[in-house]
């Protein structure tokens, strides 16, 4: 009779601790957001560059498909700029310690953005820091989390591919947009 109550009482504490136990959300916006019918479809192109020989159009349409595969969302490519693209590519060469960033138009906290640039910095990948086109995939995905509207978040640790410190999203296992990362797009637009 005793091991009855005391099953009994571990499970009523089980089901009251996960019933009242608030759910933590790791994401971060950056302020703004596109509109519902942008963020539906961001098509993106890619400035002329010298990518030292990497197929930017394949990995940046992997990473691409990472966000449209959990989000729902429809990222297409446009083969020409200023072909209708919401967001363009481009890359640059750099000693400096950015990897990459995001440039958002009119700027980071207006509703709603009208344009994205994403500089990649292929000094990180031509001096082999970073080897393979799966690194350059996973940098495209963080970089499109920003252009979605995701900020960084450094309070929960590697568990969001939008996390800051010392880009997990590359050593640490994380390579696509994260149960939490998705959660942070659905409160920015619905889902």
């Amino acid at each position: 009779m005793m091991k009855k109550w005391l099953t009994l009482t571990v499970i009523l504490i089980v089901i009251v601790t996960v019933t009242f136990t608030p759910v933590i959300q790791a994401y971060e916006f950056l302020g703004g957001s596109w509109t519902d019918s942008d963020v539906q479809a961001l098509g993106w192109s890619i400035e002329n560059y010298d990518w030292r020989g990497w197929d930017v159009r394949y990995y940046f349409s992997k990473a691409a498909d990472s966000w449209n595969h959990v989000a729902g969302y429809k990222i297409p490519y446009f083969y020409e700029v200023n072909s209708g693209e919401k967001i363009l590519v481009k890359g640059y060469y750099e000693e400096s310690n950015v990897l990459a960033y995001v440039r958002l138009y009119p700027d980071r906290w207006t509703h709603p953005y009208t344009y994205a640039k994403v500089y990649i910095n292929v000094y990180w990948f031509d001096v082999g820091y970073y080897e393979g086109g799966e690194h350059f995939q996973f940098v495209c995905a963080h970089e499109l989390g920003h252009v979605i509207g995701l900020d960084h978040e450094s309070d929960y640790g590697p568990i969001i591919l939008m996390w800051e410190n010392d880009l997990p999203y590359l050593d640490c296992g994380i390579h696509t947009p994260q149960w939490d990362d998705v959660q942070g797009v659905k409160a920015l637009y619905g889902g």
